[in-house]
């Protein structure tokens, strides 16, 4: 019988070796940060004295868990561990407080829709994209008519936010999307990160952007939704901030449909692109909630 246990610092040589077993792995460089998360983290499963797999849960909301990371050696698969350990995620996503719980799968991975849809009761949601854009600096060419939010924005922001309220988006974190809240508007907009078109206060607000610039390297794109032509201006003022803080890539973490939308505005396809299908299920306690 497997037994299970969140992993601390300490863990971290163990499974580290563990992990030399996935070559490559972006595993190996999240880690620390994984082991720090609060509340949920790392969870080891163990055979005895053997660590036969691991897996990440994270709360980017109270109510809402986040399955990832999940491995499972190599000499161990084919025989339910992957199965067994994700009904442990999801009694101890319940523990924690959960009663949303999404995981993303990365196209081509055959295994785990199987597990999550078939054998746990998931429901495919969305696809989500990740990649980055050289050359961001040409989004400029477009007309910038639109610009930054300002507080006298919030009423028009909050219903942007009303009427799309059961978006996802990026956080902080490009591959894990989840729900957003006005807070999170009003959190980019203190510093900064609230892009819109039209600017003019007297029309509802129609294309936003919510967006960092990162070490002064890079402009990262957390949401992008809107229609043109208020869209080719909301990229062009993305485009001029780019420029003005002498950033020259975009990169980004959309849901497909916006993924695409922002494609229209490069000529070349993006680059290290990752694409998968989230899956959610809701706990009990979303009755609860209700």
């Amino acid at each position: 019988m497997l037994r299970y246990a969140r992993a601390s610092s300490e863990d971290q040589p163990r499974i580290l070796q563990f992990l030399n077993q996935f070559p490559g792995d972006y595993l190996v460089h999240r880690l620390p940060s994984y082991l720090e998360l609060q509340p949920g983290g790392v969870y080891l499963a163990w055979d005895g004295d053997e660590l036969v797999g691991m897996a990440v849960i994270h709360l980017p909301r109270p109510h809402e868990a986040y399955l990832g990371g999940m491995r499972v050696a190599p000499a161990r698969q084919g025989q339910g561990i992957g199965t067994e350990f994700t009904r442990f995620q999801l009694a101890e996503a319940e523990r924690l407080g959960a009663w949303v719980v999404r995981a993303l799968v990365q196209e081509g991975n055959a295994v785990s829709p199987h597990i999550l849809q078939d054998k746990l009761g998931f429901r495919p949601s969305i696809h989500w994209h990740v990649g980055r854009y050289p050359g961001i600096q040409r989004l400029a060419e477009f007309t910038p008519e639109a610009g930054p939010a300002w507080a006298v924005d919030w009423d028009r922001l909050n219903r942007f936010w009303e009427r799309r309220r059961t978006d996802l988006w990026a956080g902080r974190d490009l591959w894990m999307p989840y729900s957003w809240t006005a807070q999170d508007i009003r959190h980019h907009l203190e510093f900064g990160g609230v892009a819109i078109a039209p600017q003019d206060a007297d029309q509802e607000v129609q294309a936003l952007a919510l967006f960092q610039i990162k070490n002064h390297e890079h402009l990262s794109l957390h949401y992008f939704y809107g229609e043109r032509p208020h869209l080719d201006r909301l990229v062009g003022y993305l485009g001029s901030e780019a420029r003005a803080w002498g950033v020259t890539e975009l990169r980004y973490g959309l849901p497909e449909p916006s993924s695409r939308l922002l494609a229209q505005y490069f000529s070349e396809p993006p680059q290290d692109e990752w694409r998968g299908a989230l899956f959610e299920r809701e706990l009990s306690l979303a009755k609860v909630h209700r």
